[in-house]
């Protein structure tokens, strides 16, 4: 049973990094901390159908015990076009923790911080998502416990509808 889970898991990896029109491998990719971070395996994203809520997630690894998850939601009014979301205005979250292992920590976005979660949406179809983001996220979400900062953050990220 488990060599089977680890060929479907393989699977989706090697469909999941598939070059998109543009040339370049989906990903999220980031400094957290000071740690440049390449998040490329199983990168998605989806998109509501009225285009006001867009998640995009993606792993930095296969190993169950040590991969993190780093997912950017931006949520908006009307539907997301190319522009500027931040947690101030549109609700936008970032969550960066343990994609198996709970015991691992877990940094989110808190609110009224002093560089909160920013997104810039540069490029946008119906079957992609590109741009840039940077903000600090917090232990547990919680702007009193240890921060982490995130900068030169990018994404490249097909979209699919739901």
């Amino acid at each position: 049973m488990k060599k089977l889970f680890i060929l479907a898991l393989l699977g989706t990896v090697l469909v999941s990094c598939k070059k998109t029109s543009s040339g370049s491998t989906q990903s999220i990719q980031a400094t957290i901390g000071g740690t440049a971070t390449n998040f490329n395996v199983l990168a998605s994203g989806t998109s509501t159908d009225s285009g006001t809520t867009i998640e995009l997630i993606a792993l930095n690894g296969t190993n169950q015990a040590t991969a993190y998850a780093f997912d950017i939601i931006i949520n908006s009014n009307n539907a997301i076009t190319k522009g500027t979301y931040s947690d101030i205005n549109s609700n936008t979250q970032f969550n960066y923790g343990p994609f198996v292992t709970s015991s691992l920590p877990s940094y989110s976005s808190a609110f009224l911080v002093s560089d909160p979660i920013t997104v810039v949406v540069t490029s946008i179809s119906n079957t992609n998502i590109q741009g840039t983001f940077h903000g600090d996220i917090y232990l547990y979400a919680d702007s009193t416990q240890a921060k982490k900062t995130v900068t030169n953050g990018t994404f490249n990220v097909n979209l699919k509808q739901e």
